[in-house]
């Protein structure tokens, strides 16, 4: 029995420390990294507010919810600092969150992860998108502040063959109803270089077009490509594509190839 017990002590002394491996590492990686000359931001209590608040770019935060888990790397947009002199309690900004409503605070040294989000004070009352991983901790302040993400429309998709080798990445200039709109790129998830025959996916979210667009209306997209060769290089694509869309379309007939240039097919 002493035996027993004394294996399961180590196990779990084995999980915690394999946790905290994962955590330190990923101080390290990419996007988690603190910038160069970091900034250093207060995380102080607003007595009006009632909870920790945070101030960035001329807007106060205030603390709204958390997650136990880690916030898909996909959703992380970039750190801008960390919080109150210690530099492995970061913040970063949410890709999901284009309007930058919501800051996350994230404790790397963490087993759990603590991530917390802080919503900007300006959303009080109001209905904002927000992520679905986000989870409101029901603060008094935000019981009349709205935050739809299950309602959230499938993006629009653009299938687009590559029938060229030792491409990185595919940029997608996206003109909406005749006038420009945003740039996005379209590769493949695994970050590998994109062989002849693969395909990338162009995505059209709600998020990209708020504001831009009558709400269940079809729009009308025009999109010119640029390809980022293996070497970091961008070669404009010669065509253009243009067609209606709604939010949850999929269209399959898009080619990219290469003579002497790189050209788009319509029609494949």
């Amino acid at each position: 029995m002493k035996k027993m017990k004394m294996a399961a002590v180590l196990m779990c002394g084995a999980i915690l420390l394999s946790g905290c491996s994962q955590k330190q590492s990923l101080k390290d990686q990419g996007k988690y990294q603190l910038p160069e000359s970091a900034t250093m931001y207060n995380n102080y209590y607003d007595s009006d507010f009632g909870e920790m608040t945070i101030e960035n770019a001329g807007r106060l935060y205030t603390l709204f919810g958390w997650r136990s888990e880690t916030v898909p790397e996909k959703s992380i947009s970039e750190c801008i600092g960390y919080v109150d002199h210690n530099e492995d309690r970061r913040i970063y900004l949410l890709s999901d969150d284009p309007d930058h409503n919501y800051l996350v605070v994230s404790n790397l040294n963490s087993i759990r992860g603590d991530w917390c989000f802080y919503r900007a004070q300006d959303t009080v009352g109001k209905d904002i998108y927000t992520p679905d991983f986000i989870e409101p901790n029901g603060f008094e302040i935000w019981g009349s502040s709205g935050c739809h993400s299950s309602d959230k429309k499938e993006p629009a998709k653009v299938a687009i063959k590559i029938n060229c080798d030792d491409i990185k990445s595919v940029n997608c200039y996206v003109a909406v109803n005749h006038k420009a709109a945003f740039t996005t790129t379209a590769s493949l998830s695994s970050g590998k270089l994109i062989r002849k025959g693969d395909f990338v996916y162009m995505e059209i979210t709600e998020e990209q077009l708020r504001d831009r667009i009558p709400e269940d209306e079809p729009f009308n997209i025009n999109v010119t490509f640029k390809v980022v060769d293996a070497n970091g290089d961008e070669k404009e694509v010669y065509g253009y594509f243009t067609h209606d869309m709604m939010f949850g379309s999929y269209l399959y007939y898009l080619e990219i190839y290469q003579e002497t240039n790189y050209y788009l097919n319509t029609c494949i």
